[in-house]
């Protein structure tokens, strides 16, 4: 199996300039957990359920790029899902 096996082709997505709230939004719609940051179509970050709980009360007016992780760690499509799961691991 390769990552392009089990990924997602097209991801729910958030913009850096959204605020909290929508981003949780999005993923309460989705039933997801993490949302990848875009900017003119490409990966800047990322934003997880865990990132937005540390700033409950403050969801309306705090930006994503406030608490987003910037420059994830990515594997290619083509990658084997075991080297995926490895860098899964060690980056935590």
């Amino acid at each position: 199996l390769t990552v392009a096996d089990i990924m997602h082709a097209d991801p729910v997505t958030v913009t850096q300039s959204e605020t909290l709230d929508a981003a949780r939004r999005r993923m309460a719609e989705a039933g997801i957990h993490q949302l990848p940051v875009v900017a003119d179509g490409a990966l800047i970050g990322i934003v997880s359920l865990v990132d937005l709980e540390r700033q409950t009360g403050y969801l309306e007016r705090t930006r994503v790029d406030a608490v987003m992780t910037e420059s994830p760690v990515t594997v290619a499509v083509d990658a084997p899902l075991t080297q995926a799961i490895g860098v899964l691991l060690d980056q935590n």
